[in-house]
């Protein structure tokens, strides 16, 4: 309890962290939207997608000159969020990108799709203020921001656990035992979706079984491994990222958006702990 509490509660270097992470997942935000689909493409398919989904959209239709303003608008609400880390504009930015994204999870059956992480965790990050860490105008950090700004970090970082957790769990849901005793889950999907790199793994089906058992073992236990090992989440964070680059270079499927919050969020040092571990190393 008192491990979960600090990590909660009293990360040392929340403030700097925080404004860290604010810049990966703006930059990472910008990106996505800059890549989301033309407001024609919606305007041009939505009586396709509600006679595929038997009802209407969920939210209001807009034209294709409405999404654009929409997602111009989001777009330089979330640089402006980036640039400042006020909460207001963090807030703003999150409900804007809510509404942006509901469009694009119209094409999914429910109500999650692939974005749906990003706008939660701006949601959780926008809601504090992190503008005393990498912000045009820094405001000091009071003691009960840099509190706020570790729960919104412990929520992002436990988070990413929970993820893993869940796609684990769904492995075993839809593909049984099976998906990691036998392998032929992912050597099928190798065999439909695989690049160049994961067809010349094919081949070899021991490897491709070693490949599914070390999937689910790392996401089991990457949530009970960063609560239990908090100290060594910096060793987490980078075999997180070195799982997710894996994953692409044999199957195709990136979950950049994700990882690359991961330097911020665990891998990268703060000045605190560079000081701190300069210190020790004089001490010696």
């Amino acid at each position: 309890m008192k491990r979960l509490r600090a990590i909660l509660f009293q990360q040392s270097d929340a403030a700097w962290r925080a404004g860290a992470t604010r810049l990966a997942l703006a930059g990472a935000i910008a990106v996505t939207i800059a890549k989301l689909p033309k407001g024609r493409f919606f305007q041009e398919h939505r009586d396709t997608m509600e006679r595929l989904r038997g009802r209407p959209g969920r939210l209001p239709p807009l034209s294709a000159r409405g999404y654009e303003l929409l997602r111009a608008g989001t777009l330089a609400s979330v640089a402006v969020w980036g640039v400042t880390g006020r909460r207001r504009a963090g807030l703003l930015a999150a409900a804007q990108f809510f509404w942006l994204n509901g469009h694009v999870a119209e094409f999914f059956p429910g109500s999650w799709n692939y974005n749906s992480h990003l706008n939660v965790n701006l949601l959780v990050l926008g809601a504090v203020d992190t503008s005393s860490e990498f912000a045009l105008k820094p405001r000091p950090a009071t003691a009960d921001g840099v509190r706020r700004q570790s729960m919104a970090l412990a929520f992002m970082q436990l988070g990413s656990g929970v993820l893993y957790a869940q796609s684990a769990l769904s492995k075993l849901r839809y593909g049984g035992s099976e998906w990691f005793t036998s392998g032929r889950t992912l050597e099928g999907s190798i065999a439909l979706l695989g690049t160049p790199a994961g067809h010349r793994v094919y081949p070899h089906k021991s490897l491709i079984k070693t490949m599914s058992w070390g999937t689910l073992a790392f996401e089991l236990s990457f949530l009970p491994a960063l609560v239990l090992g908090w100290r060594h989440r910096k060793a987490l964070g980078v075999a997180a990222v070195a799982f997710h680059l894996a994953v692409s270079r044999f199957m195709g499927i990136s979950f950049w958006h994700l990882w690359c919050q991961y330097p911020a969020l665990f891998i990268v040092p703060s000045p605190g702990e560079r000081a701190l571990r300069t210190s020790r190393n004089a001490d010696r």
